[in-house]
């Protein structure tokens, strides 16, 4: 059984990863998955990517890592197509009518999507207290 909270399964963890870890940029599930790579290879492909697109893996993705590495079969390529769909996100689309209610007349578009990223931002934090 996995267990994400023992923090001896990430001996093996490049010591660059503790700060995103601390940051809360790096999830420790993730941290445990990618803990299973060589450090002086794979891990070192999370940390350039990182580097280069300010992008980590998620969970789904770490996992996906580590499953494609103890089959012997990744390789920057592999590792790099199941990073690719993070450099390209997907798009949300929400109809301004369905939104208005909760705003002023004749709020810009702009303003709405702001302060509804601040309050989801606001409600994220307050779930990681």
């Amino acid at each position: 059984m996995e267990n994400y909270d023992d923090l001896g399964s990430l001996s093996n963890l490049h010591e660059d990863y503790s700060a995103l870890i601390s940051s809360k940029k790096l999830h420790i599930k993730s941290a445990y998955y990618l803990s299973g790579l060589d450090i002086d290879a794979e891990q070192l492909w999370v940390l350039r990517f990182y580097r280069e697109h300010g992008i980590l893996p998620t969970i789904k993705q770490a996992r996906e890592i580590r499953e494609t590495c103890d089959k012997k079969k990744l390789t920057l390529k592999a590792f790099r197509a199941i990073m690719e769909p993070r450099l390209h996100p997907r798009k949300l689309v929400l109809d301004y009518d369905e939104l208005a209610p909760f705003f002023d007349d004749g709020t810009p578009p702009e303003d709405i999507k702001r302060d509804i990223i601040k309050v989801l931002t606001r409600w994220k934090n307050n779930l990681n207290k």
